[in-house]
């Protein structure tokens, strides 16, 4: 479940171009390497109303590529820029910190991230928030409770975008 602070999840401001008035819709790019997850994730997906995932990305270099609109990548009317991008933090290769670490050198400002680990250790999390993170979230088991958080989520990005002037603008 999506709490403002502990272990559950840490929710911080998220970037104005989510507040914008016009777009009922967004669009969310899923970086996460595990089948079992990103199958659980985009089933739940099918049952939220505003958010829309994009392709799964399996690895941070494949998340950075989208990111940078690099090689296939590069026809944004097929792979549009996210609203949101959901970041695993155990990939592979390229993992959620080195994409972070990217973020860091190239932001886009009209991007939210929201962390969604394993583990829910304090170095991890305070590591990804101050990375540019703007939410933590542990994945929950089971096809409920990761429905449950995403609608949290879901609910946090419609009230954001609700209250453009309000603390999270």
């Amino acid at each position: 479940m999506l709490t403002p602070y502990g272990t559950a999840g840490i929710l911080r401001r998220w970037p104005r171009s989510m507040a914008r008035a016009q777009n009922s819709i967004y669009l969310v790019l899923l970086a996460d390497d595990s089948e079992d997850d990103g199958f659980l994730l985009e089933m739940a997906f099918g049952q939220l109303d505003r958010l829309r995932l994009l392709p799964r990305m399996s690895g941070g270099a494949q998340t950075i590529a989208y990111l940078k609109g690099e090689g296939k990548y590069s026809d944004r009317r097929h792979y549009p820029l996210p609203d949101l991008l959901l970041l695993d933090l155990k990939m592979p290769e390229v993992d959620g910190f080195q994409v972070l670490e990217w973020l860091q050198s190239n932001p886009l400002p009209h991007l939210a991230v929201a962390v969604l680990s394993g583990t829910n250790t304090p170095g991890e999390i305070e590591q990804a928030l101050t990375m540019g993170a703007h939410f933590f979230q542990t994945k929950e088991l089971g096809k409920s409770k990761q429905l449950l958080a995403l609608k949290a989520l879901e609910q946090q990005v419609v009230r954001n975008k609700e209250t453009a002037g309000g603390p999270w603008a």
